[in-house]
């Protein structure tokens, strides 16, 4: 009898057979990862010119204004050349109607003893769903309607046997064992003059590095918001209202160890976050204001709605309120280096003003990120080291609900993660990757992640003789434990639209080191059709 990884693997190597080769339109927005937005954000960095955004998703529309100025300001045919190379994958049409049905197929094998179940942020990153289906309808120059769905291995079932693959299949007399109800985007998207405008369920994702953001933090799936970005020439304004699950997830204190006034399910919880971004030449620079609120019988304020305004209102309930800025400069082509830094609270003690005890609580993260393009194959590395605070995205007990935690409903018992820091509060952490991605089909990466984290830090704990706000001896005074992962993937393309990929790891936490060896195969299916509209 077949075990289980070989059976996924050959499954899968089936499906690729049979596969629809996928073409360069997709969904109506691109997060960073996407391959259109690494290739446009390279051929600025070649043309020694800053990227005008750091928020994300990106519509085509703007990627194809981005792509038009860029043009302009080339000062060699080559680079002309190069722009116009990526307008053809772009495939921009606006006067055309687009449909698509898209499914993606991956089958995984864990080996040799099926993943670990540490936290939810880490294994949602290693596990991907077995299928997702995406449909879209769009026009590329006025509006889109996207709907993304997911079938994926229950993740309660991750804790309780770590199985060897993915497939949701049977277990302990269960036939079916998956989280069968991941709707992941769902939303509208629409074109008001210059301004844009996004409503619904989408992956959002804000800062210059490819790795983590003190905003949103790149693990976080997607947001139910309301987005509009507007442009003025050289600056542009992002304004985002989101909700956020309100429901325990595993880990978190019980009902009645909440505050009165607070419940889980009850209690509405409102991001928001304004930005402004400015670039010019080498340079681009963000300035945000984020908030996180859940008031007592959900009285909300107009204010609440503007995160600067909510943390001046000195009549407002408060809000967790923090302020974020960046600056990414191209260094050399193919060379930008970045910054990012956020103040959560600043002790005016310091100053020699009254102040409620609180320590001042930042986080910081930089590095660099280099990427070339030779003949036949290109470049991309990243090295980034941060810190955050023990008490970052933390708040006052008697305001647990405003923290800065995004939970997920599952299946089985709902998940949390940070919403504001890659690995939450009290880590300091060293996060490099090198990789090379040939014509041929060929691509080739390591990554290195070294993590000294605090044992006593938490977004959860409950702290009823100190507070959130005060001075946690305990934490401040915490030795670190040490994490590293060092791992490397190999994939190929035998097909355009399948991949076959094995990612081998070496895990050591504390004292226990272990082996982890992920091999995959992904296949594409899709149909689409375009159309001219009549009049």
């Amino acid at each position: 009898m077949m075990r289980p990884p070989v059976l996924a693997l050959a499954a899968a190597l089936c499906l690729s057979l049979v596969a629809y080769p996928p073409s360069a339109m997709g969904e109506a927005l691109y997060g960073p990862d996407h391959p259109l937005v690494r290739s446009i954000e390279l051929l600025y960095s070649r043309s020694n010119l800053a990227f005008p955004t750091a928020t994300y998703p990106l519509s085509r529309r703007e990627l194809y204004i981005a792509a038009r100025h860029l043009q302009r300001q080339a000062h060699s045919a080559a680079e002309r050349d190069r722009v116009e190379a990526f307008l053809l994958r772009l495939e921009y049409s606006p006067e055309e109607y687009h449909y698509k049905l898209t499914t993606n197929l991956v089958a995984q094998a864990y080996l040799p003893d099926g993943l670990r179940y540490d936290d939810y942020a880490d294994l949602s990153a290693k596990g991907n769903p077995v299928a997702t289906i995406q449909i879209g309808a769009w026009r590329d120059s006025r509006s889109a309607l996207f709907l993304q769905a997911e079938i994926g291995r229950e993740f309660a079932s991750f804790d309780d046997n770590r199985p060897y693959t993915n497939l949701p299949i049977y277990q302990d007399g269960i036939p079916f064992v998956g989280e069968y109800a991941e709707v992941t985007a769902a939303y509208l998207h629409y074109v008001l003059g210059d301004s844009e405008i996004v409503i619904g369920r989408a992956p959002f994702y804000v800062g210059p590095s490819p790795f983590s953001s003190l905003h949103v933090a790149g693990e976080i799936p997607f947001l139910d918001a309301i987005r509009l970005s507007l442009p003025f020439g050289a600056l542009r304004f992002h304004w985002v209202v989101a909700t956020l699950e309100n429901r325990r997830a595993r880990g978190e204190p019980e009902r009645g160890e909440l505050p009165i006034g607070y419940d889980y399910g009850r209690n509405i919880i409102l991001y928001n976050l304004q930005r402004l971004e400015f670039s010019h030449n080498r340079v681009l620079a963000g300035l945000g204001v984020q908030a996180i609120t859940a008031r007592r019988d959900n009285m909300f304020l107009l204010s609440d709605f503007f995160a600067p305004v909510a943390g001046l209102y000195s009549e407002a309930p408060v809000s967790n309120l923090s302020v974020v800025g960046d600056l990414s400069i191209v260094l050399r082509p193919g060379l930008v280096g970045f910054v990012q830094s956020g103040i959560d609270a600043l002790d005016l003690e310091a100053f020699g003003a009254d102040d409620s005890g609180a320590p001042s609580i930042f986080a910081v993260l930089g590095g660099v990120h280099a990427r070339s393009e030779r003949p036949g194959a290109i470049w991309d590395g990243v090295l980034e080291i941060g810190d955050t605070h023990y008490l970052w995205g933390s708040f006052d007990d008697a305001e647990y609900l405003s923290r800065a935690i995004y939970r997920r409903q599952l299946v089985g018992e709902s998940e949390y993660m940070p919403l504001s820091s890659p690995y939450g509060p009290g880590v300091t952490w060293l996060r490099s990757r090198v990789g090379v991605a040939s014509l041929d089909g060929l691509d080739f990466g390591l990554e290195l992640l070294l993590r000294w984290i605090n044992p006593v830090a938490s977004l959860t704990a409950i702290r009823d003789d100190v507070g959130a706000y005060r001075d946690d001896l305990a934490a401040a005074a915490a030795s670190r434990d040490f994490a590293l992962g060092f791992g490397g993937e190999l994939g190929y393309r035998p097909w355009e639209h399948t991949r076959i990929a094995a990612s081998p790891a070496v895990q050591l936490r504390s004292s226990e080191a272990w082996v982890e060896i992920i091999l995959s195969v992904e296949s594409s299916f899709s149909h689409s059709r375009s159309m001219v509209p009549l009049n």
